[in-house]
């Protein structure tokens, strides 16, 4: 009973700091709370406990309970929208090979009884997770995944619950975990040899003189002191605008730039762009910067992840940049936007729809100087698109941008390019976005756009057609 509400106040705590925590919990918090109702016919402690704690840490920390509901809205929008566009292609036969062994290995799982069943289903949600780590996320880290197969297998093998069909069955999970094991040594060893075990040993030293050796404790503190101390003011002069005044928020997501130049921080509410994808979080921060708590100046840096096409990544935001904030300086490939007196007028002139065919070009509308084009782009999901997306995660997406010759391709997001971005001048690179802030010609203007599905199979993911609404959009004085 102690340790179980340990462990539900450390998950409760940690929770509320990640919000992938709570995803991962919250599937193993029911599975134990359907064992002690059905098998064990108890009370679900821990989930309990997990709702009582959470609850406790809200209150502690002063979070009033009319915003509850909010923040957690915010949870699960970002949980969506960051599954819905991260994940980068890895190869297939990685893939395939670690498919292989969860083959071997969940053909072992027992499922005679419901005890069986619900462990069973916790084991096979513990390799969901593992793959999508691994192979979807932040691309090919099989290290994770291999060690998961190490895991779950061993437990098969001596916890005496697997259910094996015969000799060759079982020999042939103790093959897959070997290979896991191997995989996965060959893949972290070359991170800690050789010096991997003197760094070790390094730090066992050191942590053990801080506590025996007198004396040690109070250098070790103002040796750290001093470190920060340099580091601190290496920071500070690296910040690029020295003279820039008032609160600060910092675009895309370098936020060790904002504190290090002595301002006052007023971020965003999401305020990292790159998880900024979904029409919640964007409107949100659009809306943030039309009130009274915008911060006086932007530090914007050209940093899109993935090679994304940059409109995409909180793409409300960028166009309140322009209404709201004008250009003031350009240094080291940094920007700094000042908030404007009054906002300049947005107008919206010439909106129109048409249906397109993936693959196939779209020509783009003329626009005059100081005018930009406005894009939404509806793509459909296939039936089995939607469940291999929940699976595994959304295939990869692209957009192609001709200007005269040349041709610009990047990532597409499906999520904000149904919200709308910023389609045309392209922002491609810190001139193009210092130009289209600035309100001068120039930068990227293509006109055609393509998109795609980066994949042999594109019609098991989208249906071949969509549609995209343009408008040209014009700013003025107030």
């Amino acid at each position: 009973m102690v340790i179980t509400l340990i462990l539900s106040f450390d998950i409760a705590l940690v929770s509320l700091i990640k919000s992938s925590v709570l995803f991962m919990a919250l599937p193993v918090l029911v599975i134990l709370s359907l064992h002690d109702t059905l098998v064990r016919r108890a009370l679900p402690v821990a989930l309990l406990a997990f709702i009582a704690f959470t609850l406790l840490l809200l209150l502690a920390v002063g979070q009033q309970p009319a915003h509850w509901g909010a923040f957690y809205q915010g949870y699960f929008d970002l949980s969506r929208g960051y599954n819905a566009d991260m994940g980068l292609p890895t190869p297939r036969l990685t893939q395939v090979l670690w498919g292989v062994g969860v083959a071997v290995i969940v053909a072992s799982f027992a499922v005679a009884s419901l005890t069986d069943r619900l462990v069973a289903l916790m084991l096979g949600g513990c390799l969901l997770v593992a793959y999508k780590a691994s192979f979807h996320r932040h691309g090919l880290n099989p290290d994770v995944a291999f060690m998961t197969l190490a895991i779950v297998g061993l437990g098969q093998l001596l916890t005496g619950r697997g259910r094996f069909f015969g000799a060759s069955h079982r020999s042939a999970v103790v093959a897959v975990v070997a290979v896991a094991v191997v995989g996965t040594l060959a893949i972290v060893a070359p991170r800690l040899i050789p010096d991997g075990p003197a760094m070790l040993l390094a730090h066992a030293q050191h942590r053990l003189s801080f506590f025996l050796v007198p004396g040690e404790a109070k250098a070790a503190r103002e040796a750290d002191r001093a470190w920060f101390q340099s580091a601190l003011a290496a920071a500070k002069a690296s910040f690029p605008f020295p003279d820039a005044q008032g609160t600060l928020d910092v675009f895309p997501w370098n936020f060790g730039l904002g504190m290090a130049s002595g301002l006052p921080l007023a971020p965003r509410p999401a305020f990292q762009a790159y998880f900024t994808t979904t029409r919640l979080t964007t409107e949100r921060n659009a809306a943030f910067f039309a009130s009274a708590s915008a911060p006086q100046s932007i530090l914007y840096t050209f940093a899109p992840i993935d090679n994304r096409f940059a409109a995409l990544e909180d793409p409300l935001t960028l166009r309140a940049f322009k209404q709201y904030y004008a250009l003031a300086a350009r240094r080291d490939g940094h920007l700094l936007l000042t908030r404007r007196p009054q906002p300049l007028r947005e107008e919206e002139r010439g909106c129109v729809q048409q249906a397109f065919t993936l693959g196939q070009p779209i020509t783009l509308p003329a626009t005059a100087p100081g005018e930009a084009l406005w894009a939404q782009v509806e793509l459909t999901q296939t039936w089995s698109g939607q469940a291999l997306g929940f699976l595994f995660g959304p295939p990869v997406l692209g957009i192609e941008l001709a200007e005269g010759t040349q041709t610009h391709a990047y990532r597409f997001l499906q999520t904000p390019g149904a919200i709308g971005f910023l389609l045309s001048p392209a922002l491609v690179s810190t001139d193009t976005a210092q130009a289209f802030f600035d309100g001068a010609n120039g930068g990227v203007v293509p006109h055609s756009v393509r998109f795609s599905v980066m994949s042999d199979t594109p019609g098991l993911w989208l249906k071949p057609g969509g549609t995209i609404s343009l408008c040209r959009l014009a700013w003025s004085a107030p």
